[in-house]
């Protein structure tokens, strides 16, 4: 019984260096992913931006273009049920 209680005892220094590498390790990795994640999110930035103002000084058309591309998922949507509804095995699968 002694030697399962040896072997799992470990000091708290070591405990703590084992955290601190771990910490360290997971703040490079962070570093890397946010420097590369960074670009893109500058990358999107800008065109959100304009967009965002071209809906407050254009209503009428961004609400146009947005008719537009809902009605164009919603056709493509359509073909796509229709043709699932011939393609599928049974009844059950066309009522859906």
């Amino acid at each position: 019984m002694q030697a399962k209680s040896a072997r799992s005892f470990r000091p708290l220094e070591d405990c703590h260096a084992s955290a601190q590498s771990r910490g360290e390790a997971m703040n490079t990795s962070l570093q890397e992913v946010a420097k590369r994640v960074s670009g893109f999110s500058i990358v999107l930035f800008i065109p959100l931006i304009i967009c965002g103002f071209l809906a407050v000084l254009l209503p009428i058309e961004m609400s146009f273009g947005v008719v537009v591309v809902i009605s164009w998922l919603l056709m493509i949507s359509g073909v796509v049920q229709f043709v699932h509804a011939f393609r599928c095995a049974g009844i059950g699968h066309t009522l859906y």
